[in-house]
C-alpha cells in the first residue's frame, strides 16, 4: 500500500535522528514524520500553484503546534480543546521562520505554508530544533522552489564545556541558551541567551555547532538527490528591467530631491507628487498598481545605497557614525505601577506595566514549564505543590471545609429522615394509638428530607460559585473539579430529596390515606369510637 514509504537514519551530535516519508500526509507538497530521541514531529509543506495578485512578499506561513497530549497532559478548564498558540509556539515557529524565508527566491509570491505539528515529547530532545530540521528536510524533498536545505542544532555550557543538544537536566545548569542554524557554507541565524559568556567561548560554541549543521545538510542533501522531487516553475514577479530603467531615467533626480531631508514626513510629502506622476505615465489604467509601486522603491534603495557608498551619508543627512537622537522618561503615567517612553529619532515607544497579585495569578496549559521537562515530579516538584498547597489553604480551605460538612449533613440527614418514615408509616397498623404521631411523622420527615437537601443544594451552589470564581487563584490547581463536584452534589440532593418525598408517598399510599382518614375522624370529628374499630382484640 505504502510503496513509496522511505526510512532515513543518521546521528545527530550523537544522537539518533530518522525521518520518514510516503506514508503520511502524501497529498502535501513535502512531508516528513522526524523521530529524534522519544520526540516525534510531523512536519509538512505545502505551496499553491498561482501567485497571489496585489502582494510584493512572499506570503508563507509557518506554524508550530503544540499539542497536550503529546507530554501526556489535557487542556485545563471546561473546554478540552487546544486554544491558541502559547508564547513557545510563537517563538518557535519565529526560529525555524528565520532561517528558512531568505532562501526562497524573491520574485516567488506563491502562498507557502510549513506546519510542524508536536506528536511527543522527549524533554532531553526539543521539538523546535525537530521541527526546524524536519521543515528542510519536507521543503527540500518537495516540488516548492527552496535554495536551501538547512539545519539547526542547539548548544549549552556546563561547567566550562560547550554541549551540542543538552539534555533537559544540563539546559537547566546551562551558562548559554544558544541555537544556530546554517546552511552548508555559513551561519544564517543565531539565537542566543548568555550568563556573561566570553566572546571568544561563545564563537567556539558556534563554530562547534555549525560543524554539526554541515554534516546535517549534507545528509539532507543526498536524500534529496535520491527521492527529491522536481521544482515547479512560478510566476516570476519580478520588476521589470526595461521598466525600472525607464521608470529610473523619468524620475531619479526629482525622487533623490525628495529624499534629501531629515523630516520624514516632509519626506513622503515631497515623494507623494512624484509617485502621482509616475502613476499617470507608466500606467494610466491602473493595471499594475503593486508593479510601479515597487520600482519606485527599488528606485529609493538605489539612491539611498549610492550615498551611503559614495557619499558616506544617510538619507537623514547623518554621517556613518551618527546615531538618531535619543531618550528615555519614566514616571511619567499616575496610579499604575510602571511607565516609560522611549524615542529614538520620530519612533517613539510608550510603555505601561502594571502587576497583579497572586490571587489572579495565570495557570497556563503548555507542553512543559520548564524546558519540556515532564520528568519533574520529585521532591522538588512536591515540596513546591505542598507550599502552593499551603498557600491557598488559608483561603480556600473554610469553602473546602463547608463543601464537606455539606455533603456530610446532606447523607446525614437523608438516612435519618428514611429511617424515620419508614418505622413510623409501619407502626400505623401496629399501634392505633400512634396514629397521630405517626401521620405528623411520615410528612415531617419526608418534608424535612426535601427541605434539607434543597438547603444543601443551595449552599453548595455557593460554594460552586466560590470556587469558580476563585478557580484561578490555585495558579495550576485544578479547584474547577472541585465547584463541579458540588454542583453535581448539589443536583443529586435535590433530586434525592424530592425522589425520597414522592417515593415514600407512592409506596405507602393506602396506609397513609388510612392513617389521613383516622386522624381526621379522632382528633377533627372528636370520634373516639374509631380507635376502638382500629384497636386489635384481646
Amino acid at each position: 500500500m505504502f510503496e513509496h514509504f522511505r526510512v532515513f537514519e543518521t546521528e545527530f551530535a550523537g544522537k539518533k535522528i530518522s525521518f520518514e516519508t510516503g506514508k503520511m500526509c502524501c497529498l502535501a507538497g513535502g512531508s516528513v514524520l522526524v523521530r529524534y530521541g522519544e520526540t516525534t514531529v510531523l512536519v509538512n509543506a505545502t505551496a499553491s500553484k498561482k501567485p497571489r495578485d496585489g502582494i510584493d512578499f512572499l506570503p508563507l506561513s509557518v506554524d508550530f503546534e503544540e499539542k497536550l497530549y503529546s507530554v501526556g497532559k489535557i487542556p485545563g478548564s471546561f473546554l478540552k480543546r487546544e486554544g491558541r498558540p502559547s508564547d513557545k509556539a510563537i517563538l518557535s515557529s519565529r526560529v525555524v521562520d528565520r532561517p528558512i524565508r531568505p532562501l526562497f527566491p524573491k520574485d516567488m509570491r506563491n502562498d507557502v505554508t510549513v506546519v510542524m505539528t508536536v506528536l511527543s515529547v522527549d524533554p532531553d530532545c526539543q521539538p523546535e530544533i525537530a521541527g526546524m530540521i524536519g521543515a528542510s528536510f519536507a521543503l527540500s524533498i518537495s516540488d516548492i522552489p527552496w535554495n536551501g536545505p538547512i539545519a539547526g542544532i542547539n548548544i549549552g555550557l556546563v561547567d566550562g564545556e560547550i554541549i551540542l543538544t543538552p539534555t533537559a537536566e544540563q539546559r537547566a545548569q546551562s551558562d548559554l541558551t544558544l541555537v544556530v542554524a546554517g546552511t552548508d557554507k555559513k551561519v544564517c541565524m543565531i539565537e542566543a541567551g548568555a550568563k556573561e559568556v566570553a566572546d571568544d567561548v561563545m564563537l567556539a560554541a558556534i563554530m562547534k555547532g555549525f560543524a554539526e549543521i554541515q554534516k546535517m545538510v549534507e545528509f539532507i542533501k543526498g536524500v534529496q538527490a535520491e527521492i527529491g522531487k522536481p521544482k515547479f516553475t512560478f510566476e516570476s514577479q519580478e520588476v521589470d528591467h526595461d521598466l525600472f530603467e525607464a521608470v529610473k531615467e523619468y524620475a531619479e533626480e526629482r525622487v533623490m530631491a525628495a529624499l534629501d531631508t531629515d523630516d520624514k514626513n516632509l519626506r513622503d510629502q515631497n515623494l507623494q507628487p512624484i509617485e502621482e506622476d509616475v502613476r499617470a505615465k507608466f500606467d494610466p489604467e491602473n493595471e499594475r498598481p503593486a508593479v510601479i509601486g515597487e520600482c519606485l522603491y527599488k528606485l529609493q534603495k538605489f539612491i539611498v545605497r549610492r550615498w551611503l557608498l559614495e557619499e558616506g551619508k544617510r538619507v537623514d543627512g547623518r554621517k556613518m557614525d551618527e546615531i538618531r537622537p535619543l531618550a528615555a522618561e519614566v514616571g511619567i503615567i499616575p496610579r499604575v505601577h510602571g511607565s516609560g517612553m522611549f524615542t529614538r529619532g520620530q519612533t517613539q515607544v510608550l510603555t505601561i506595566a502594571t502587576l497583579g497579585t497572586m490571587t489572579i495569578a495565570r495557570g497556563v496549559a503548555q507542553l512543559a514549564n520548564n524546558n519540556y521537562n515532564t520528568d519533574n515530579i520529585g521532591s522538588e516538584g512536591a515540596a513546591q505543590a505542598f507550599k502552593d498547597l499551603l498557600y491557598y489553604g488559608k483561603t480556600m480551605g473554610v469553602f473546602n471545609g463547608v463543601w464537606i460538612a455539606l455533603i456530610i449533613w446532606a447523607i446525614f440527614f437523608y438516612i435519618l429522615s428514611y429511617t424515620r418514615s419508614g418505622r413510623h408509616i409501619y407502626a400505623i397498623g401496629s399501634n392505633v394509638d400512634a396514629a397521630r404521631l405517626s401521620g405528623v411523622n411520615v410528612f415531617a420527615a419526608t418534608t424535612k428530607a426535601y427541605m434539607v437537601s434543597s438547603f444543601c443544594a443551595f449552599l453548595t451552589g455557593l460554594v460552586t460559585l466560590a470556587q469558580s470564581g476563585m478557580g484561578d487563584m490555585s495558579a495550576g490547581m485544578s479547584y474547577e473539579m472541585y465547584a463541579v463536584a458540588a454542583a453535581v452534589i448539589g443536583g443529586v440532593s435535590t433530586l434525592g430529596g424530592s425522589g425520597l418525598l414522592v417515593g415514600e408517598v407512592r409506596r405507602n399510599r393506602q396506609e397513609l390515606l388510612e392513617s389521613l382518614q383516622l386522624y381526621y375522624r379522632v382528633f377533627i370529628l372528636n370520634d373516639r369510637s374509631a380507635l376502638e374499630e382500629e384497636r386489635p382484640a384481646e
